[in-house]
């Protein structure tokens, strides 16, 4: 089994693009229109930034 090398630099990368991407694209608005929103704990706009970033980072949400 091989292992990713982890580049820090890249998840900030990655992090800054993605966190851009949900502020131009109001994707917290649009999530709050289709009923996905929550009144305690972690915001879903967090819960559905990480499980996007999953895709592009090529790791587990079990290994964040």
């Amino acid at each position: 089994m091989t292992s990713i090398p982890q580049d820090p630099l890249a998840n900030e990368l990655l992090s800054k693009n993605s966190i851009r991407f949900f502020r131009t694209y109001h994707v917290s608005k649009l999530l709050r229109a289709a009923n996905a929103y929550k009144c305690k704990g972690i915001p879903v706009v967090t819960i559905f930034m990480m499980a996007f970033s999953v895709v592009f980072v090529h790791k587990s949400m079990y290994m964040q």
